[in-house]
């Protein structure tokens, strides 16, 4: 009898080749795998709702930790009330308290949503029962999902392929027209908050970034740029403070280490009196304390203060080590340090001004070659954001507007035009390298999915037939899937490191950079690589008894790849949404690291108050990449989960429920975490959106070449090509979309930038309209059923009243928190740190910050907002984000 581990491996994770001999084996195995998968979901959902109310810090900290203007109302508490409270909510609540980007993010997954919940009611009806009626089962073997796909198709019904071509089409014809509306939409919203009233206040709306300007430029900006309407406002002339800066860095790494050394002073003083049997709370001051000395004197001994080893003089290039180094008290060394260092920088900081006041040059302080100019109207700033500055090539061509000063790259802006281009040239080298590096790891977990279909044809991998089943399901179907994600969670870090040399001067333009070098990265990797390689093991024996028919094979065994990523959905749709909510790391981090690791306040503050962040460069790809994939089953191949859905499409239509299935989830998961957990360092105004938009194309690209690949190679059961017709169709359409995006990206390469004279729509006002009126009934009638399709994502064309009221708020919120102190190197506008040490009975914070001012009066010390009481616990005040101590 079998046991019910090896029926489950057996169902989870059977190959291709077993699923050819054993009827419905592949239909049992997606099964088991979905309803694997769904118990993992229905766990973490369910932990998810009983700690959510519990826990407020990890599953609703936008609640009251984030500043007033963006904090969300709390949801109904309850197992089931937030659940149609959060359908409920208006799409202007995520605009107004999340801002721009959580806002397109999420319009993003409607659009994906909308895609392939249209495709499935068209292509799933259509063709289905051709597959089905295509009669390739009994001659092939072909059982399971494998019979809804193309695979099914026998040799006498090679007709049948007309149909696929005409669902093809429709399918290109009706993307192409999604992205067009999506991007008008974006447009339309990006202008209302550009030119909104509160947003043109803004410094940034008014101010240009220019960098690589020659030095003869560098003290005529004001006047050259003076010829717009109002005028300049100021200008600011960077200068490299790198090495201030680095001064500031070793001063506040000085004050950490401080505020470590003075609370375990006061934590082991506390520890100490414990253990003694009196607990009589000695006077914390007095007369007898100023005899006794410090009042820690009276718990410890001096070798139970913090020590640290510092190079030893005159080998400061050593650095400090036990045996190597000279060991020190860590509070008397920082302190003098801390003193030191205070003085240093505030001379550096007075010299700085005076430069500034007085226009000289230093060569301690050096210009560099860009600047930030002001204007007094926003029109100004976007005309002269588009002229050019100097007639020399690439000179002064890099420039930038709606900079806030938190994104700016400040060791970046002195960079020479050539310099960058090297630069991005050795990025490219980088990144190409690095693809084909990554794909080894990556197309061993597509050998692994097929491993026992390998160990029928390759010697030395016949152990695995006659392995236990569970054993194969654990090696074939869970470790590639792993693998996988385990490649995924590193990669990003990876390629966040590469773009950074880059050189890139905002936070903005790496994240756009970020975007496309990651999305390659999961096409490539996550798709192509994996599927080449399943396909190819998956006729790996076929291959070897006749090369000659390698054509024929891959085109009727590329379909058959499809089954992973039946699997691959399943497990990101429901693993990734549970794990969005229920946010592990973040348990983690409260219950397990934060006893053990938070010994200062300023630890246990920052670990209570800080929120999961959101970076887009990275999040974008990742659902791009599985939309490409899918619609390329419907029709062929595409990225990863966007791409998913679109390159599959055709070839195998039942991909699109599951996405549908798990675009859902992920609307609803991530709509609730961008409302009431995540934090969003940088904002760039939605300017990922249309990015991800046209990277959509890459799954319509895929599934048309995937398409004219195997209309050529089919044949009939007389061995003659029918599919030629097809495939020159497909050819043409092929053609017709490289020209349609090229003619979008013109249309929309410049509004998509920069803010036009008129934001608003003026066709309607007034004058003769560009449409010939003969054809306006036909066209409005094409239009009306075009809205219909998306009814539920709102108007395309205009913005919505509510909208429009959110985006006015959301300028508003951003004005009320705006720091007016222009643009200034962060060198330049830092102050001394706060050490903040914890409060105790004992006194012994108070005597130490009186030791301290003794020391030195410029050291900030203080006690505040924190207790540690007699037991030895730390506590903090939650309302100190506006104190000096944070600043």
């Amino acid at each position: 009898m079998t046991s019910p581990l090896d029926s489950a491996g057996t169902a989870l994770y059977a190959s291709p080749e077993v699923a050819r001999h054993a009827q419905g084996l592949s239909l049992r195995n997606f099964l088991a795998s979905l309803a694997t998968s769904a118990v993992v979901f229905a766990t973490e959902v369910c932990v998810f709702v009983l700690l959510k109310d519990r826990f407020k810090q990890i599953y609703q900290p936008r609640t009251y930790l984030v500043p007033e203007g963006q904090r969300t109302i709390q949801h109904p508490s309850g197992t089931v009330s937030w659940i149609p409270y959060m359908f409920q909510l208006p799409d202007k609540i995520i605009l107004q308290h999340s801002g721009l980007d959580a806002f397109f993010f999420l319009r993003y997954i409607r659009t994906l949503l909308t895609i392939f919940t249209s495709l499935s009611v068209v292509v799933i009806p259509c063709l289905v029962p051709l597959n089905l009626l295509g009669g390739n089962d009994a001659a092939d073997g072909t059982h399971g999902l494998d019979r809804y796909s193309w695979a099914n198709i026998g040799l006498d019904h090679t007709a049948f392929y007309w149909a696929h071509l005409a669902i093809a089409l429709l399918v290109i014809v009706f993307i192409c027209y999604t992205v067009y509306v999506e991007l008008l939409f974006y447009v339309h919203v990006r202008n209302s908050y550009l030119a909104s009233p509160a947003h043109r206040l803004l410094e940034s709306a008014n101010t240009i970034l220019v960098t690589d300007i020659p030095e003869k430029d560098l003290l005529v900006l004001e006047d050259v740029y003076g010829i717009f309407p109002g005028g300049v406002h100021s200008v600011w002339i960077n200068r490299d403070l790198s090495a201030l800066l680095k001064k500031i860095q070793e001063r506040k790494t000085l004050a950490t280490t401080l505020e470590a050394a003075e609370t375990s002073l006061i934590t082991s003083a506390t520890k100490s009196f414990r253990q003694r049997k009196s607990h009589e709370l000695p006077p914390p001051s007095g007369a007898d304390t100023e005899k006794e000395g410090p009042l820690w004197k009276r718990y410890l001994k001096e070798k139970d203060r913090d020590h640290m080893y510092i190079p030893r003089q005159g080998c400061s290039w050593i650095p400090g080590m036990p045996f190597i180094g000279k060991r020190v008290d860590t509070i008397h060394h920082c302190l003098g340090e801390l003193a030191r260092m205070n003085k240093d920088i505030r001379a550096e900081l007075t010299e700085l001004a005076e430069l500034e006041s007085n226009g000289r040059e230093s060569s301690k302080y050096p210009r560099m070659r860009s600047a930030f100019v002001r204007f007094n109207a926003q029109s100004a700033a976007y005309m002269a954001c588009q002229t050019l500055l100097n007639a020399n090539p690439l000179h002064s061509s890099a420039r930038h507007i709606n900079v806030s000063v938190r994104e700016i790259r400040w060791s970046t802006l002195n960079q020479r035009w050539w310099n960058r281009y090297i630069r991005s040239g050795l990025v490219w080298i980088a990144i190409v390298s690095l693809l084909i590096t990554w794909a080894i790891p990556v197309a061993f977990t597509g050998f692994l999915s097929q491993i026992t279909t390998l160990g029928d044809s390759v010697s030395w991998l016949h152990w695995i037939s006659g392995a236990p089943a569970w054993l194969g399901g654990i090696i074939q179907g869970v470790l590639p899937q792993l693998m996988l994600v385990a490649l995924n969670v590193l990669l990003p870090l990876v390629l966040r490191i590469i773009t950074g040399w880059q050189g890139l001067s905002t936070e903005t333009t790496v994240e756009l950079s970020l975007q496309n070098y990651y999305f390659i990265f999961l096409f490539a990797q996550n798709f192509l690589t994996v599927s080449l390689s399943s396909s190819i093991t998956a006729i790996a024996q076929d291959l070897l008894r006749g090369p000659s028919s390698a054509p024929a094979l891959l085109a009727r065994n590329l379909p058959k790849a499809s089954n992973y990523f039946f699997s691959y959905l399943t497990l990101q749709g429901l693993s990734v949404s549970a794990g969005a909510f229920l946010q592990a790391g973040g348990l983690i981090n409260w219950l397990i690291l934060a006893p053990w690791t938070d010994r200062t306040p300023r630890q246990k503050w920052e670990r209570q108050t800080g929120l999961p962040e959101i970076r887009w460069g990275t999040f974008y790809p990742l659902y791009t990449n599985l939309a490409c994939i899918g619609k390329t089953l419907a029709s062929l191949p595409t990225p990863l989960l966007n791409n998913l859905g679109l390159t599959y499409s055709i070839i195998a239509p039942l991909i699109l429920p599951f996405s549908v299935a798990t675009f859902s989830l992920f609307w609803f998961v991530f709509r609730y975490n961008l409302l009431y957990v995540s934090a969003f360092p940088y904002d760039t105004g939605g300017q990922l959106y249309p990015t991800a938009l046209k990277q959509l194309f890459t799954g319509v690209y895929m599934m048309e070449l995937c398409l004219i690949g195997l209309f050529l190679s089919i044949r009939d059961d007389q061995g003659v090509f029918t599919g030629i017709g097809q495939a020159v169709v497909m050819m043409i359409a092929t053609t017709l979309t490289v020209i349609y995006q090229l003619l979008l990206g013109t249309t929309f390469s410049s509004i998509l930038k920069y803010l036009p004279a008129f934001p608003k729509d003026r066709e309607d006002e007034g004058g003769e309209s560009n449409w010939n009126h003969s054809l306006a009934p036909a066209l409005d009638h094409l239009r009306h059923l075009g809205h219909t399709c998306y009814s539920w994502m709102g108007p395309s064309k205009e913005v919505p009243q509510d909208l429009q009221e959110s985006v006015d708020e959301l300028a508003r919120n951003e004005l009320d928190e705006t720091d007016w102190r222009g643009y200034k190197h962060e060198a330049a506008d830092y102050r001394s740190p706060v050490v903040w040490i914890p409060k105790d009975d004992l006194g012994i914070s108070e005597d130490e910050i009186a030791h301290a001012k003794n020391y030195a009066s410029d050291i900030r010390i203080s006690n505040e907002f924190a207790e540690l009481n007699i037991k030895g616990r730390l506590t903090i005040s939650q309302n100190i984000s506006d104190t000096d101590i944070m600043q």
